[in-house]
């Protein structure tokens, strides 16, 4: 996926081919394109097929039945294999979480202190991300056995799909306030910023704007 961003391809295609089995380019099936889109921007975190076939029916008016939604589900799955392995990684680190240990993830650094039982990911900029009250759970109605952690509504389902999520969007928001601040420092007034925009007030003969290639 990296690569086709690197090389300017389209980044939907692939996996809209996968699932219709036949080649897909956006001039010839915007339909099947935008099948595609959703699938690559919303199947990252582990979305299964009822979402799946939710999403398109709500923001693409695509109707896809339930074993079209489940195909869908799996073309994402069959064409990032690696995104997979990583979800896996992370229902181990769970595991690993749960029993207290520390160990380094990537760019972030996992610390549990066994006295006083707590579980965090600490961020590269020293931030932690805190799981004190993860536990493996079992439902006592239906007998489902899962990960969950308590906050303030009460006590969320936690797997390893949603712990990528967790730290994704962590790692995203090191990354633009670390880019917010080289802004600041530059004496570029900051109006606003939502998740990965920033959004910038210059005037408009400002010599910023060659310098920053705007």
């Amino acid at each position: 996926v990296i690569e086709r961003f690197r090389n300017g391809e389209d980044p939907y295609v692939n996996v809209a081919s996968e699932f219709y089995k036949r080649p897909i380019t956006k001039e010839a099936d915007p339909a099947e394109r935008q099948v595609g889109k959703v699938l690559e921007l919303q199947c990252g975190f582990g979305s299964g097929a009822a979402k799946i076939r939710e999403t398109l029916r709500i923001r693409a008016a695509i109707l896809l039945s339930d074993d079209d939604a489940l195909r869908a589900r799996d073309a994402y799955r069959n064409t990032h294999p690696r995104v997979v392995d990583f979800w896996r990684e992370a229902e181990q680190n769970l595991k690993r979480m749960n029993a207290l240990c520390s160990f380094e993830w990537g760019p972030m650094s996992v610390v549990c202190d066994i006295e006083k039982e707590t579980r965090r990911i600490v961020l590269p900029n020293g931030a932690p991300l805190i799981y004190d009250t993860l536990e493996w759970h079992t439902d006592p109605e239906s007998g489902e056995q899962f990960w969950r952690v308590k906050n303030r509504h009460g006590y969320a389902k936690l797997y390893g799909a949603k712990l990528v999520e967790n730290v994704v969007q962590a790692l995203a928001r090191v990354v633009v306030t670390q880019a917010m601040n080289r802004i600041k420092a530059a004496g570029i007034r900051i109006a606003t910023m939502t998740h990965d925009d920033i959004v910038c007030v210059l005037p408009d003969d400002s010599v910023m704007y060659d310098r920053f290639n705007f």
